[in-house]
């Protein structure tokens, strides 16, 4: 039996510590990040945590850096002490369309199209400069949008440009996956001492001169997930029409890779064109729950939630308001659910909740990490009542049973 006090004398004057006080992974002491469709977050615990590396990668025009930018809005909303940087390779940040989205643009800070070696120079003083502040300030965090990296050029081309030459053979092809390789695996020292999200947003896709098509998963013909902790792949885009317009965009969503939470594919993301171009949670959200491997919504002529509901009253009984959640059962025009989806907070909580019960009977593990974001939802519908006691006397039960 290993005594009292060997585990911190063991680890004293290495720079090893002890994982139950080290561990960065779903931690109190590390803010998360919400993203724009509510499934992921009931998938993922609440949001992705202030600690990881990120790949958003995918076809062009599938909604990848709108999904950067609407978690960045959520981050600055719920991070007071919060900041963004946007490092612009694309030179497409679009203030105005930022404001639109939500973003608090006093907080966000851009780096101008650079190369690749320079942007990651000056992010990594940026993130000195931040831990030195968070001596004064604690709470102090950044997300990093990198837009993109699949078009970034090294130095050598950008000397080669400046010179007015081509920059068809100023290096060697593999010489950018090298620099990414690098400079990826030396963020992870920044992130042991500072809450940080980066999301890499990747083009996974080039259509060649006639039929010739390259595919490659990630990074413009190389690799790209060695150093990433979560990766969301969006699939191929699809028009959506009404009356001869298009009114939107959708495809699937799928991770790639998880550190966080088990890889689930075929998570829809709907663009409504028709609010500016953000994602629709509501429609994407009931896209899913339709699906017929989920199956918390009925679908035909009618569409129903009868089973969902009757479900949710019998696990929780002791703690929800069943009148309330019976006015929810019924045959309903699919619009006409989608519609109370949308504007329905209290039904948005309850069909959230549902779906997480339903990730954890899948996937029982996940349900130490889901429980925390599935009391908060708990705690802001006004359909529960009296959480923390329900739950402390259900624990004594269980303890009395047993």
């Amino acid at each position: 039996m290993i005594e009292e006090g060997f585990m911190e004398d063991l680890v004293s004057d290495t720079d090893i510590v002890l994982v139950e006080t080290g561990s960065l992974m779903n931690t109190e002491s590390r803010p998360k990040a919400q993203f724009p469709l509510w499934v992921v977050n009931c998938i993922i615990g609440g949001g992705i945590p202030l600690t990881l590396q990120t790949e958003f990668s995918g076809r062009p025009q599938s909604g990848k850096t709108t999904s950067a930018y609407q978690t960045l809005a959520k981050y600055l909303q719920e991070n007071p002490d919060g900041i963004g940087l946007i490092i612009d390779t694309e030179s497409s940040v679009d203030m105005k369309r930022l404001v639109a989205m939500g973003i608090d643009v006093k907080r966000v800070v851009r780096l101008p199209s650079i190369s690749i070696e320079n942007a990651f120079g000056n992010m990594f003083k940026m993130f000195k400069k931040l831990q030195k502040a968070r001596e004064s300030n604690p709470n102090l965090s950044i997300m990093v949008v990198f837009d993109s990296v699949s078009s970034g050029g090294t130095n050598k081309q950008h000397d080669a440009a400046e010179s007015g030459n081509s920059v068809l053979n100023a290096g060697s092809m593999m010489e950018l996956p090298r620099i990414l390789k690098q400079n990826t695996a030396n963020v992870f020292p920044f992130i042991e001492n500072l809450p940080i999200l980066i999301v890499y947003i990747n083009q996974v896709s080039t259509t060649g001169i006639g039929s010739y098509v390259t595919k490659v998963e990630s990074g413009g013909g190389f690799g790209f997930s060695h150093n990433m902790q979560f990766s969301l792949v969006w699939g191929t885009p699809k028009d959506c029409y009404e009356d001869g317009f298009i009114i939107g965009t959708e495809c699937d969503v799928a991770m790639k890779k998880s550190k966080i939470s088990p890889k689930f594919i075929e998570i829809p993301c709907f663009i409504n064109a028709r609010n500016g171009g953000e994602i629709d949670e509501a429609a994407s959200f009931m896209k899913y729950l339709q699906k017929s491997n989920v199956g918390l919504i009925k679908t035909g002529s009618w569409y129903n939630m009868n089973e969902t509901m009757d479900n949710l009253i019998e696990k929780y009984k002791r703690r929800i308001d069943e009148e309330r959640v019976q006015a929810y059962k019924g045959n309903i025009r699919r619009l006409d659910l989608e519609k109370k989806i949308r504007n329905d907070e209290e039904l948005q909580y309850l069909l959230q909740i549902a779906l997480i019960d339903f990730i954890d009977d899948k996937f029982p593990p996940q349900r130490e990490i889901n429980d925390d974001y599935q009391l908060e939802l708990m705690s802001k519908s006004s359909i529960f009542k009296d959480i923390e006691g329900d739950i402390k006397d259900e624990e004594t039960e269980q303890k009395e049973s047993n």
